[in-house]
């Protein structure tokens, strides 16, 4: 079951993203960003920086076939970026880092 989305107000970069390598990788940036924007901001609806959704989903999202999402997914979680779990039904999705990422 993909996420109800609940989430409003805006999201907002920490600035030592300009000089980390993930920005010159764009599938890896992009991936990254997306899930940077899904996921919780604060505990109130789940655990900041979490979300759950399901790879169709993803992939309708991001206009990506299969193969590409798990090669950039597999790239973030053995970079440290993100680490998931997925079923049958859902991808559970925790950016590592959320508050560094996030800027505070």
């Amino acid at each position: 079951m993909a996420e109800k989305e609940v989430k409003k107000g805006y999201t907002g970069f920490s600035n030592e993203l300009v000089n980390d390598p993930i920005i010159k990788n764009s599938k890896a940036w992009t991936l990254f960003s997306y899930c940077l924007f899904k996921a919780y901001f604060d505990d109130k609806y789940g655990e900041a920086g979490t979300f759950t959704t399901t790879q169709i989903e993803m992939r309708k999202n991001l206009n990506w076939d299969n193969k590409t999402l798990k090669k950039f997914m597999e790239f973030l979680k053995n970079k440290g970026y993100i680490d998931y779990k997925t079923t049958p039904q859902n991808t559970f999705i925790k950016m590592l880092n959320y508050k560094k990422w996030r800027g505070y």
